[in-house]
């Protein structure tokens, strides 16, 4: 394979700042762009000199590092050059480095997959890295440490020897039918294809109490025009986000910032407010405003005081679409009512905010990680797909005549479990996965 290079540290400006390279020229990049006092190159050692570019200019100074294969993160040959973050200097030596045809520019996440491709991470393991590496909560950092644990690769590889188990037994119908005159066999294939298509079920539904942890929910804020939602979400994130005005319908587009809740990463969405448009531009924001509604995992619905009936006309509109419903009233200081179903909440005084966010937050406060064991979307299709076969399997094996397409259905479906693990892949599967990736991962 080509030799790669990228710079591995986030862009912008820092203290220290990666040029990583992998591959069979490693080595030729190291002492072509590095000058150190000592010029025996030991594996595994740190060695402090300049990075120098294709004219020997001087560019820093800093540590030089060589990891020879295949103990090295990707299995190849592998240096690093850590500098001063400086964003010029790094992109000046990484230039150099594939100026001189040493190395090729990397793509995203194509040090990792490297290091899938040589055995050094599992497929799993490089999902749960992603996972790792864009954890921008606490609790997403929880769930990424917990799938480290092994537990899903043990789980998949129990329900995949169950389903051979399966295939087996069906194969032996097929090809000994007078073994089994009662239809016994039959019967104890059809039950235990009943008990992993069960077991298949609950691994999906794994999925949908793990998205909200790794993903964060979408928190939409609706209600009539002027009822106070810009001023909520002003009051949410701390300062003026979104304009506030007296005129009603000054909210034309969506608004979105996003809130960190104990860990739960939440993206609150300011929306138009909901009458007979004006004009077209207000008629589009009142339209993208019901096109959130259906994508939001919580309403928070702002009623106005002082126009009961249209929030109650507005409430009834949006009924059954979102999985959750808060019911908010705003402008808390200047009732003198108990609150009901209500929170009761001032923009002006921050009272009742932190209730809101309390609310919200119980809604998703079951962390049963013990029971995670689907963390992306590509799993979960895959255990669908295999679901669906599985399904198609046991319709055909009510009768002899079929058993061969059944048999050919649960082939199907533990294919498509292997592939969670990555006991079998494609490059469609690898791309998808690595293409998520930053570059220089």
């Amino acid at each position: 394979m080509d030799t790669i290079g990228a710079i591995a540290t986030p862009g912008g400006a820092g203290g220290i700042g990666i040029v990583r390279v992998s591959g069979k020229n490693a080595r030729d990049v190291f002492t072509s762009f590095f000058r150190a006092e000592n010029t025996d190159i030991k594996d595994r050692y740190a060695y402090f000199g300049r990075v120098v570019d294709l004219n020997n200019e001087v560019l820093d100074s800093g540590i030089g590092l060589f990891f020879g294969g295949p103990a090295s993160y990707t299995g190849e040959d592998v240096v690093e050059f850590q500098i001063h973050g400086t964003p010029v200097v790094l992109r000046k030596l990484l230039n150099s480095i594939l100026k001189s045809k040493l190395a090729r520019l990397a793509e995203p996440g194509e040090f990792t997959k490297r290091a899938f491709l040589n055995g050094k991470l599992s497929l799993t393991e490089t999902e749960r890295l992603n996972l790792l590496l864009n954890a921008e909560t606490e609790l997403q950092l929880r769930v990424a440490k917990e799938l480290s644990k092994g537990k899903m690769a043990k789980r998949f590889t129990e329900l995949r020897e169950n389903l051979m188990n399966l295939e087996s037994r069906i194969e032996a119908s097929i090809e000994y039918p007078e073994d089994d005159e009662t239809g016994g066999a039959l019967e104890a294939a059809m039950s235990l294809a009943l008990l992993l298509l069960n077991e298949m079920e609950r691994l999906a539904a794994s999925y949908k109490r793990v998205i909200h942890w790794t993903e964060g929910v979408r928190v939409v804020i609706a209600g009539a025009p002027n009822a106070g939602k810009s001023s909520l979400l002003n009051a949410i994130v701390g300062y003026q986000r979104a304009i506030v005005t007296s005129v009603p319908g000054t909210t034309r587009d969506t608004v979105e910032v996003t809130v960190d809740i104990e860990g739960l990463r939440c993206t609150f969405v300011d929306t138009a407010g909901f009458q007979n448009p004006g004009d077209e531009v207000e008629a589009a924001g009142i339209a993208r405003a019901r096109d959130q509604i259906e994508l939001a995992d919580i309403v928070v619905l702002v009623w106005d005081s002082e126009n009961i009936v249209e929030s109650e006309r507005i409430e009834k509109e949006i009924t059954g679409k979102p999985q959750h419903l808060l019911r908010v009233k705003s402008k808390a200081d200047r009732l003198d009512e108990p609150a009901g179903d209500f929170i009761q909440v001032s923009a002006k005084t921050g009272s009742g905010v932190g209730e809101l966010l309390k609310r919200i937050r119980i809604l998703f406060d079951d962390v049963d990680l013990e029971h995670v064991f689907l963390f992306t979307e590509r799993q979960k299709q895959a255990v669908e797909m295999a679901i669906e076969e599985l399904n198609l399997a046991i319709s055909f094996l009510v009768d002899d005549g079929t058993l061969e397409i059944a048999a050919a259905h649960l082939k199907t479906a533990r294919w498509h479990l292997e592939t969670v693990i990555g006991l079998v892949t494609t490059d469609e599967i690898l791309d998808g996965i690595f293409s998520n990736f930053c570059l220089g991962k």
